[in-house]
């Protein structure tokens, strides 16, 4: 399916395109949820629209997935704004079911959409019955995913200590590919990973972050970020996990000198 979902250009990898538009979508939605302008307000989201649009064209399941999970992280985030209050919630579904008609007429009006959309559809079929079907056969890109993890996690013994000589291709898996490019010298980078993403989540929970617009944008793309490379894109081309990363540090650091004065 991997040329079905291309855009006819080889530099063009429809993981990369649903990544990229993905960060772009999330950047508009979280500016377009903060900004009290009606104007701008409709401009951004209009915009997070168009940019999904070109995720969905992808097929990507990945970018679907963590783009969700990272919206909820969102709403979470700000649940003191009251986005998921039952107005709220009447007014997207009201604005989803509007928008039913729209999806089924651009269906059987254009081939391309159609095409794209019966792609994604049967790909989250096959994810499906191969997790929870006995004997499920699942897609070429989930094998494929299992068995390069499973050769990584098979060989550890042969690049544990120093990182895998002439490494290239990568686990599809943030925590193995750490070990896998850098060995036990990468401990502190995982560490630092795990400690990030984990105190992220832990301050989510009781409520212990008061976050402004820059602080909700930055954590969103890096909550996307960070799911995603659990399971694609490597750790070059995941250019907002490092953001995020560099912006926690200092964050955290920030915020504990702030605790020491007081």
């Amino acid at each position: 399916q991997g040329s079905e979902r291309g855009f006819g250009e080889t530099t063009l990898n429809p993981v990369g395109v649903a990544y990229a538009n993905t960060c772009l979508a999330l950047v508009f939605l979280v500016v377009g949820l903060l900004n009290r302008s009606l104007i701008r307000k409709s401009v951004h989201l209009l915009a997070a629209c168009l940019a999904f649009a070109v995720v969905l064209s992808t097929a990507s399941r990945g970018a679907v997935v963590w783009g969700a999970c990272a919206l909820v992280f969102f709403l979470l985030l700000n649940r003191h704004r009251k986005y998921l209050s039952g107005k709220n919630v009447l007014m997207a579904v009201g604005s989803c079911i509007l928008l039913i008609p729209i999806c089924v007429v651009l269906y059987k009006a254009n081939y391309a959409v159609a095409e794209r959309a019966d792609i994604l559809v049967q790909r989250f079929t096959n994810l499906f019955y191969g997790i929870f079907e006995a004997g499920g056969r699942g897609d070429d890109s989930m094998n494929a995913r299992q068995m390069m993890l499973e050769s990584y996690l098979s060989t550890w013994g042969q690049w544990i200590l120093f990182g895998e000589k002439n490494y290239s291709g990568y686990p599809h898996n943030q925590w193995v590919e750490i070990l896998a490019r850098f060995g036990l010298l990468g401990l502190p980078l995982l560490v630092m990973s795990l400690v990030l993403f984990v105190r992220l989540g832990w301050d989510l929970l009781t409520g212990k972050i008061h976050p402004d617009v820059e602080f909700s944008l930055i954590a969103t793309l890096f909550v996307y970020s960070y799911l995603q490379s659990m399971s694609s894109l490597s750790l070059q081309v995941n250019r907002a996990l490092w953001l995020g990363f560099g912006y926690l540090i200092g964050y955290y650091v920030e915020r504990s000198k702030r605790r020491r004065r007081a």
